[in-house]
């Protein structure tokens, strides 16, 4: 019978953790990779499983591929501290990996909950890779991370519930680390140009509002949906702006 690998990589998740640990009981494995937390979270984790690790964070796909390094399943599991699986998902997990299809992985469907509300109609369907065989399956890209699949791919039906954006606070503090790693992935793949960014400064955040708002239907989701579609505008705005505050520099730097 295959053997299921459930991997989860944390940092400062003590009050998700045990909720997304709860739901994958069923799974032969439990692999936790810590970037260093500072509350509880290493503790309650073990609490789970004797294969926690401490792994200094480089980004989201490094992280999460030293996770399935450490698994030995055949088949791989990979959800966020604040995703968790519901019994319908577990069952359907299970015997989509013991039906042996020949897939290399499958696509779940996210139902997303921000600001406490369960969003039914934003950003739906939220699809992603999560579940994929070892051997067939790697995360690539530093941030907004996918995963590549050297096969064939399906679809589940049961969802997998995201617990994503709690609050401002949390926003903000996602915001922060998520346009730190989009500025560097930018800098490596294109360089910065000061032009480029002044430009996206102005033009892009109004472009992701009405992405978010109209496209992806935020309007539908009432004030929340308003709340969401203009804290992705900000994060457009932080993003380029830092990408012009990396060029200044620079040309400072090169000026001395």
């Amino acid at each position: 019978m295959p053997v299921l690998s459930v991997c989860v990589i944390v940092l400062n998740e003590a009050e998700k953790i045990r909720r997304c640990l709860d739901g994958v009981l069923f799974a032969d494995e439990m692999i936790v990779v810590d970037a260093g937390s500072s509350d509880d979270t290493v503790s309650v984790a073990k609490q789970y499983t004797d294969k926690v690790y401490i792994n200094k964070f480089e980004d989201f796909a490094a992280q999460k591929n030293f996770a399935v390094s450490k698994a030995s399943g055949d088949w791989i599991l990979s959800i966020d501290a604040d995703e968790v699986v519901e019994r319908e998902l577990a069952q359907e997990i299970r015997s989509t990996i013991n039906g042996e299809s020949g897939k290399a992985g499958y696509y779940l469907n996210r139902i997303n909950y921000m600001y406490g509300k369960r969003l039914d109609r934003y950003c739906q369907p939220d699809h992603k890779i999560r579940l994929f065989r070892k051997d067939k399956g790697r995360f690539v890209q530093p941030v907004h991370e996918y995963v590549e699949c050297d096969g064939p791919t399906g679809y589940l039906r049961s969802p997998l519930l995201h617990y994503s954006i709690s609050g401002f606070a949390e926003h903000l503090r996602k915001a922060d680390l998520y346009t730190s790693l989009e500025v560097d992935m930018m800098r490596r793949k294109h360089g910065l140009n000061a032009g480029r960014c002044l430009g996206g400064m102005v033009l892009r955040p109004p472009f992701r509002f009405l992405q978010d708002y109209i496209y992806r239907k935020g309007f539908k989701e009432g004030f929340t949906g308003l709340i969401i579609s203009v804290g992705a505008a900000f994060v457009e705005l932080l993003k380029w702006s830092r990408c012009f505050m990396a060029c200044v520099r620079k040309k400072g730097e090169n000026r001395s």
